[in-house]
């Protein structure tokens, strides 16, 4: 897998860290991250509540052509599960 490029803002305990703990600690960050900012994870905590034909809608393919749409139709709503 490509290494992604991202801003992550690590802190340490020590005030002195190798260059290569410094990266070791970033890779294991990006393989945490990686999973959890998919379309699929996305895809699992949003539902889009679509108040103009009175539909729920949680199928992934659908939320997904849904939200590729450039301006969302009027009073599509997207909502976080919590």
């Amino acid at each position: 897998m490509p290494q992604q490029e991202r801003d992550l803002l690590v802190l340490a305990h020590k005030s002195v860290m190798s260059p290569d703990g410094f990266w070791r600690q970033v890779a294991q960050l990006n393989k945490i991250l990686s999973p959890i900012e998919g379309t699929q994870a996305f895809c699992k905590c949003v539902e889009v509540i679509d108040v103009n034909r009175f539909k729920k809608i949680t199928k992934p393919h659908l939320l997904q052509s849904i939200l590729k749409q450039e301006p969302l139709k009027p009073f599509v709503f997207v909502i976080v599960k919590n």
